[in-house]
């Protein structure tokens, strides 16, 4: 028990026997079971098992992907463009941003064995593909080939052609002890383990893929025939007929892949919307006749990575792992256990259950994140344009807008089980949807409407002048928006408005908006990359916006707006985590604590009661921790310490988030003062006192009043 005080240092000794130690448990993040999916970059083997490279983490799988289990440790290797290598047990995963980590513990622990300056420190010198064979692990820049002997302890160059790397790296494969790489036209080959290299092909086209199908090697490039083989190590070549395989102009946003066992071949291509989406097709004698697999079999979209594994065929995609046992007929999803899920908004309707806007879909639980249901597809089955699909929440509805060759809006208030089109007849061109707690926004040909909870449909607004309705943001009560060149402001659900500066006492100019609540407009700075501007509603100004952590300052690109509640500004900063930042000092970010367990938070939102946090990611699903604000005098407040004893490092937690600075006083039992530091708004701090063992008094003063709490030092 913690006892509420006014300290008196002169009183120490006599009131010492009333306090007890401030042991509490350290609250944690519970990561929800789904909804299952996510965004699968890569799929690796070794030997009989199976892996796949997420957003959110590598997964395991022993039985052809039909469940997977998350390498614990593995939760943020993982970055855009990562790619994964697993030889003998020993993992490597090659960062976007040039990392090379290892581990040599099933994921658990990692270590960077390759990373800036490289072993050619110039530009170019970043690693762009890699491959494991045994203990050599080889590693391709635009400049050179790293070579290292011993797991990446190491590394020397290979001896390359120079004038090669003026081309793009593709891909490596290996037959037997031979390795191949691929460039733009050119693959070259080496039979010492990657030491020396030389050309073994020369193409007038770009190479798009090059795989090995057991002692079969395959090269696909941008040109007629589109499919080369070699039976005998790239000693000869021979072109294969492609009359039945589809294929279009190369584009580099775009994707070929190859896979296969056996005499069995699988093509397939992603050209996303240019010819149509995935295109996939089928040979049973290594390229000779093909067979398209049907467009209706294919219930996916944004295909990522294929991988043929006798008898099955795994398509990786942005939406999880599809498997097909035909022939790549039909595809069937199988990501049991995958907890990857891209998370774009949360929400917690009146009626108690969560929804969770998915690159996948529109799930539902009610039974507090146990249990999943796909409600609406998305992407999943969504057509080219389905990213224009879109679900927005006020406190009583759910709206959708829905692309069929025209615009649709519908609206449920029975949690998703009916719904109903507003205006039941219209179906719009192109319209622009905004929600905020009460009201739902439309715009569409230039003209405004809003509708409210309590109305069954839209009403136009009366917008201050006649012109070209562009960007639009709301927050709260409040609604902003661009006519032609002009930014108007509505505070009053868009009955009046009040004329924008759009330019700052320095001349600096406001871009494209980022957010906007009750207090400010967040917004870009056009005449400066990277800087913001914030507007304060009660100063009626434009300001230079400057949001630092431990003094550095972030780009605008670096963190993202989550939500603000109970005078806190929620933030996502991109491979750091959540962090929070307070009305009176918001260019301040605190980490919020307990520490979010992935670098990069999407969706942040509040339970009912207000008791919990819940967190969606970028590629690790959903996590939810207890939480709650102090907003009123509470008789049973306390202050906890945890551990205690320690040996110098504790956590200080309070029962709810205090939204205000507190402080901390430390007194040795003679009343010495010890250190005295300021905490900024939180829940829980982290405290190092380098002190000597032995019984020590904490005084904390905050908005509640003022705690005196016993702690223990141990030697």
């Amino acid at each position: 028990m913690v006892y509420k005080s006014i300290f008196r240092t002169a009183l120490l000794l006599v009131i010492f026997p009333l306090f007890t130690f401030g042991q509490t448990l350290q609250k944690t993040w519970e990561n929800l079971p789904g909804p299952d999916g996510g965004a699968v970059l890569q799929f690796e083997t070794d030997g009989n098992r199976l892996y796949a490279l997420t957003y959110g983490g590598i997964y395991g799988s022993q039985n052809d992907g039909e469940t997977w289990v998350l390498l614990e440790g593995s939760r943020n290797v993982a970055d855009f463009g990562a790619q994964l290598e697993v030889e003998a047990g020993v993992f490597y995963v090659l960062k976007g941003n040039g990392v090379l980590l290892r581990s040599l513990n099933n994921g658990a622990t990692w270590k960077a064995v390759l990373q800036a300056p490289y072993p050619i420190d110039a530009p170019g010198g970043r690693p762009k593909g890699m491959m494991a064979i045994g203990d050599t692990l080889l590693v391709i820049s635009a400049l050179a080939i790293y070579r290292s002997a011993n797991q990446g302890n190491t590394w020397q160059e290979s001896l390359v052609p120079p004038f090669y790397f003026s081309q793009q790296f593709k891909s490596f494969a290996r037959v037997g002890t031979d390795i191949f790489v691929a460039y733009d036209w050119t693959i070259l080959k080496s039979t010492d383990g990657g030491q020396r290299w030389n050309t073994n092909f020369t193409a007038g086209y770009r190479f798009a893929d090059m795989e090995a199908v057991d002692s079969v090697l395959y090269a696909l490039y941008d040109g007629y025939p589109r499919l080369i083989r070699s039976t005998d190590h790239g000693l000869h070549w021979d072109k294969i007929d492609t009359d039945t395989i589809f294929f279009w102009p190369y584009y580099d946003e775009t994707k070929d892949w190859l896979t296969g066992t056996g005499d069995q071949l699988f093509y397939a291509s992603d050209y996303w919307c240019v010819h149509g989406g995935v295109q996939m097709f089928h040979s049973f004698n290594k390229g000779g006749d093909w067979h398209k697999s049907p467009r209706a079999g294919i219930n996916f979209h944004y295909l990522n990575d294929l991988k043929a594994l006798k008898p099955h065929l795994l398509a990786g995609t942005e939406q999880g792992v599809f498997r097909s046992g035909d022939n790549a007929a039909t595809f069937q999803p199988y990501h049991h256990g995958m907890n990857g899920t891209w998370v774009y908004a949360l929400s917690q309707l009146s009626t108690g259950s969560w929804w969770a806007e998915t690159g996948q879909g529109i799930f539902s639980s009610g039974d507090d994140g146990q249990s999943w249901e796909l409600r609406l597809p998305g992407a999943l089955e969504a057509p080219c344009n389905g990213w224009d699909n879109q679900i927005l929440f006020t406190k009583k509805r759910i709206i959708r807008k829905e692309y069929d060759l025209s615009y649709h809006v519908w609206v449920s208030e029975d949690v998703g089980d009916t719904w109903q089109e507003i205006p039941p007849t219209k179906p719009y061109w192109s319209p622009t949807i905004l929600a905020s707690d009460t009201i739902l926004w439309l715009e569409e040909d230039n003209r405004l409407y809003k509708m409210a909870d309590s109305e069954a449909d839209f009403t136009e607004v009366l917008l201050p002048k006649q012109g070209n309705l562009g960007e639009m943001i709301t927050g709260g009560n409040k609604i902003s928006l661009f006519i032609d060149h002009d930014n108007y402001l509505s505070d009053d659900q868009g009955l009046t408005w009040i004329l924008m500066e759009l330019s700052t006492p320095g001349g600096l100019q406001p871009g494209w908006h980022l957010y906007m609540d009750e207090q400010a407009l967040f917004s870009i700075n056009f005449q400066s990359e990277g800087a913001i501007l914030t507007y304060n509603f009660h100063e009626k100004v434009w300001k230079p916006y400057f949001p630092m952590i431990d003094g550095d300052t972030l780009n605008n690109w670096e963190f993202q707006f989550l939500k603000t509640a109970g005078g806190i500004r929620w933030i996502s900063v991109r491979d750091r985590g959540l962090y929070y930042s307070s009305i009176q000092e918001p260019e301040i970010l605190y980490p919020f604590s307990p520490h979010f367990p992935f670098k990069t938070p999407s969706a942040l939102a509040f339970d009912l009661s207000g008791q919990e946090m819940w967190v969606g990611t970028n590629g690790a699903g959903i996590f939810k921790t207890k939480f709650q604000y102090n907003t009123e005098e509470d008789p049973s407040f306390r202050f906890g310490i945890y551990p205690n004893p320690s040996f110098g490092q504790s956590t200080l937690t309070a029962p709810t988030f205090i939204t205000e600075k507190i402080f901390l006083r430390v007194f040795d039992t003679a009343g010495k003062l010890m250190k005295e530091q300021t905490l900024p708004p939180g829940q829980s701090w982290d405290i190092q006192l380098n002190l000597p063992a032995g019984m020590y008094l904490w005084q904390i003063t905050a908005p509640e009043g003022v705690y005196t709490l016993k702690w223990l030092r141990n030697n």
